[in-house]
């Protein structure tokens, strides 16, 4: 792994469990960039295709360098295999654009299995079957096209039974602003000496967007 990138992995809370948990690897990397592996694993668990995603030494997506290391290999939800362990089963869907995001998020609020669609136009029918009857929340980012995206992908998902609300929670931002620039952007006010350590399990309820912004 790059070095250069330790900073950032620190902010985003990826540390050496969530680096683990996801099986998330490190290629090539440049002048100011990195490239980083996600796995995809179907809702069964079995290994389903490799992610690569090159980020600036911030963690901020590239325009270029996304690609499928198996091409045409069609991919479930990103996280789906999390939705049947144990503890998980009957808990809602926080559905999210970027598998960054679910990375951020996913050990602070636990009461909530954290997926996510790979863009605005990645929920597919087949995807969507594995969420059948499902309650859903939909959290793309603050755009227009993450808006599009969320009314599309919430009439497909009710097709297969879901329950789906889509969330808002940044009615006047259209800059792509979604949850985990949010829950940075919290944490990072937190005065030091009262700043929760992620190992505690700390669930932030306090983060009012999850249950109630914006709701359409």
């Amino acid at each position: 792994m790059d070095n250069r990138l330790l900073p950032a992995l620190k902010r985003y809370f990826w540390d050496l469990d969530v680096l683990m948990d996801w099986e998330i690897g490190f290629d090539a990397s440049g002048p100011d960039w990195v490239e980083i592996h996600f796995p995809y694993r179907s809702i069964d668990g079995k290994a389903v295709n490799i992610k690569t995603i090159r980020y600036g030494l911030d963690l901020k997506r590239k325009k270029d360098g996304t690609r499928f290391i198996g091409s045409g290999i069609p991919v479930p939800f990103y996280g789906v295999h999390q939705i049947n362990q144990a503890g998980n089963k009957g808990k809602p869907i926080a559905l999210v654009e970027s598998e960054k995001t679910v990375l951020t998020l996913y050990r602070w609020m636990p009461k909530y299995v954290w997926l996510a669609s790979g863009g605005t136009s990645g929920v597919t029918k087949e995807k969507a079957r594995d969420l059948t009857g499902r309650d859903i929340l939909i959290y793309f980012d603050a755009d227009e096209p993450g808006r599009k995206g969320a009314e599309k992908a919430a009439q497909l998902l009710t097709q297969y039974g879901c329950r789906v609300k889509i969330m808002d929670p940044f009615p006047d931002r259209v800059d792509g602003w979604d949850l985990a620039d949010e829950f940075l952007r919290v944490h990072d006010s937190w005065p030091e000496n009262n700043e929760r350590l992620i190992g505690d399990a700390y669930e932030w309820t306090d983060w009012t967007v999850l249950s109630s912004g914006g709701e359409k």
